[in-house]
């Protein structure tokens, strides 16, 4: 504990959950774990006033995480072979952003609603499919990415907003190792949208809202999507490679 801040040095390991209410005192969720996970457990909460993760990002093993901070970023890496439930995770503060990196081959959804005040959301999801079912919205046009990288495909079946509130502004960005799928709905002033197969499906793709679009497929892949095109929209490529 130092400067009303806590710094995991070790992994905590639990059968059940760990939760985590660092609420007051401007307090800070700091990484000095070396090798390993700091947390470990099927399910995770964390809620710090400060910061959760700094140069270095909280480490964990778990298959449920839900996480706030009061007025600062969010730097997670999770770990898991199971499909993994972010059940929520949002943060406040100027700039304040979200990046979460998961690895083992599970799936990600996102099943509870992810926010920034002003800053960028980033996920990234290596080795399996990564899933939008609740909204992700990124404050004061923050950027938003979402990626599934080796293998994975991105399905959107709600809101990902690079301008939450009405705007249209700031940047979204999906790249999957595989398809860009769902029924929900990707807004941003510049929406860049690029597959290693297909970029929607008949009766499987997103509606775009957006003034600057570009979609790249893949080999024998297909360009399938909705756009909302009463902003003036500028198609800046379409690209399939054959």
């Amino acid at each position: 504990l130092s400067n009303n801040n806590v710094s995991l040095g070790g992994t905590i390991t639990a059968g059940g959950n760990i939760a985590l209410n660092l609420a007051v005192g401007g307090a800070s969720l700091l990484d000095a774990n070396i090798v390993g996970a700091d947390l470990d457990a099927p399910a995770v909460s964390i809620i710090a006033s400060g910061a959760i993760g700094a140069a270095d990002a909280i480490v964990l093993q778990t298959e449920l995480l839900t996480a706030s901070t009061g007025a600062g970023s969010a730097r997670i890496f999770n770990a898991s072979a199971c499909c993994v439930t972010v059940n929520g995770l949002t943060v406040s503060g100027a700039g304040a952003f979200i990046e979460l990196s998961n690895s083992g081959g599970g799936a990600l959804n996102v099943a509870g609603g992810v926010s920034t005040s002003s800053g960028g959301i980033s996920f990234v999801n290596t080795g399996g499919d990564l899933s939008v079912s609740s909204t992700i919205n990124a404050g004061n046009s923050g950027p938003v990415t979402l990626q599934t990288v080796c293998s994975g495909s991105i399905q959107v079946n709600n809101s990902v907003a690079s301008a939450p509130g009405g705007g249209l502004c700031g940047t979204t960005t999906l790249c999957a190792a595989d398809n860009i799928l769902g029924n929900g709905t990707i807004i941003a002033e510049t929406v860049s949208l690029t597959a290693g197969l297909s970029v929607g499906q008949s009766g499987n793709q997103p509606v775009v809202t957006s003034k600057f679009l570009s979609a790249s497929a893949g080999p024998d892949g297909d360009v399938v999507l909705v756009v909302d095109d009463n902003l003036g929209l500028t198609l800046s490529s379409v690209n399939l490679a054959l």
